[in-house]
């Protein structure tokens, strides 16, 4: 499947660097981190960078989380970017994401929810 999709997505010479990184990873020759870091210059748009989720089912079990911590930084690095320039250039980059403030959200919400449901008795 990996294969299918970056023959659609990629060049040749991409296709041959990720094909080279991989084997590179599997023969022990580099880590999950230089692994991830040259992917992430290799894919670099929204739909090369999906191909990562294909890149997964090559990684050693004991790398895998280590690996998903390293794309999930990146995916949320990349929607602040993308928020940030969507206009919302007022707000500090950390109170656009959900992600940063689990706790805030949810007290917020409920601080929401009690504020309309008084509101709606009177």
């Amino acid at each position: 499947m990996l294969e299918e999709q970056a023959r659609h997505l990629l060049t040749e010479a991409e296709r041959q660097t990720m094909s080279y990184y991989v084997e590179e990873y599997r023969d022990g020759h580099i880590g999950i981190e230089q692994l991830v870091m040259a992917l992430f210059e290799l894919l670099n748009t929204h739909a090369k960078f999906s191909l990562l989720s294909e890149v997964r089912g090559l990684i050693a079990p004991q790398d895998l989380e280590r690996f998903d911590g390293l794309v999930l930084r990146r995916e949320i690095q990349a929607l602040k970017s993308r928020q940030g320039t969507a206009g919302a250039t007022n707000m500090q980059p950390d109170c656009l994401s959900m992600v940063s403030y689990p706790d805030t959200l949810t007290s917020s919400s409920a601080s929401f929810m009690t504020n309309t449901t008084l509101s709606s008795a009177r």
